[in-house]
């Protein structure tokens, strides 16, 4: 239902209803947020590619085919990996944020809180070290919960290359752990 559903939201907001396009991004901002959160580890910068993608999307809103507008998330997720290659490509020069934001957290005590901070921490630290692609096909896969096709697609690779990727990255991402609790 939900792609049948953004394929009529997208319908309408290439008509010109903003509140249209206003419900696809409350729908897919915390996952445009995440994925930004998860590559850069830095609150300020997610927050700010996220508006950059969602404002790209706007923008280029009515070049999406209506035969294409039932995968809006794919679509939405390639503007915002080119929306991070643009970023880095700037950046280029720049050392990296040290500094790793909170993520979405939800109240529920102060030592919780904690706990998860630190857990978020200790995730986006280990995403940071892994290879570029094997760090999508992780966000992809787990954080956005896309299919192992989805995510081929996106990556313009095929569904069992995504899992030996994803693969590699989980083997990497136990030695991580690993030598860290060591």
């Amino acid at each position: 239902m939900t792609r049948n559903h953004d394929a009529e939201l997208v319908r309408q907001a290439q008509a010109g209803d903003a509140e249209a396009f206003g419900q696809l991004y409350e729908r897919y901002l915390a996952d445009v947020y995440k994925f930004f959160f998860y590559r850069t580890g830095s609150r300020d910068q997610a927050e700010d590619l996220t508006e950059d993608t969602f404002f790209k999307a706007w923008r280029h809103l009515k070049r999406l085919k209506p035969e294409d507008a039932a995968n809006f998330r794919l679509w939405l997720f390639r503007i915002a990996r080119n929306t991070l290659i643009d970023h880095y490509r700037t950046q280029r020069d720049e050392a990296p944020l040290e500094a790793l934001g909170e993520g979405p957290v939800e109240p529920s005590g102060v030592e919780e809180r904690i706990f998860r901070m630190q857990d978020q921490e200790r995730v986006a630290q280990a995403l940071q070290r892994l290879p570029d692609r094997l760090r999508d096909v992780i966000i992809y896969r787990f954080l956005h919960n896309l299919s192992h096709e989805e995510t081929a697609r996106l990556m313009g690779l095929k569904p069992n290359h995504v899992r030996v990727l994803q693969y590699r990255a989980l083997k990497q991402l136990r030695q991580l752990f690993t030598e860290e609790a060591a």
